[in-house]
C-alpha cells in the first residue's frame, strides 16, 4: 500500500480541474470531487495525488502519473512512468 493511501494528499476539485482532459487514448475527468483516469474500454479508476503533478493508482506500486505544463501553466501532456524507467508520453488532445 502506498503510504499517500493511508495520508492523502488534499487538492481542492477546483485545482483538480486543470488536469481533466484527453490524453489519446487516456483522460481523465472529475467524479464527485475526485480525478479518475480511464485508459479507450477500461473502467476508471480513483487517482492517488502525490503532489507536484504527480498521481499513483490505488494498489499500484509500479507507475505513476505525471501531468507536464507548459510556461503558462497549462497541462499539455500526461506521462505514464513506469518503475523501469519506461516513460509513455500521451500529448493533450482536446
Amino acid at each position: 500500500m502506498l503510504e499517500a493511501e493511508m495520508e492523502p494528499i488534499e487538492i481542492s476539485a477546483s485545482d483538480l480541474e486543470a488536469y481533466v482532459g484527453t490524453f489519446g487514448i487516456r483522460s481523465t475527468r472529475m467524479d464527485d470531487g475526485q480525478l479518475t483516469y480511464q485508459r479507450d474500454g477500461n473502467p476508471p479508476i480513483q487517482l492517488i495525488a502525490l503532489g507536484d503533478d504527480r498521481f499513483a493508482f490505488p494498489g499500484d506500486n509500479m507507475a505513476r502519473l505525471v501531468f507536464e505544463r507548459d510556461r503558462r501553466g497549462r497541462v499539455i501532456s500526461l506521462d505514464l512512468h513506469m518503475i523501469r524507467g519506461r516513460v509513455m508520453a500521451n500529448p493533450q488532445t482536446d
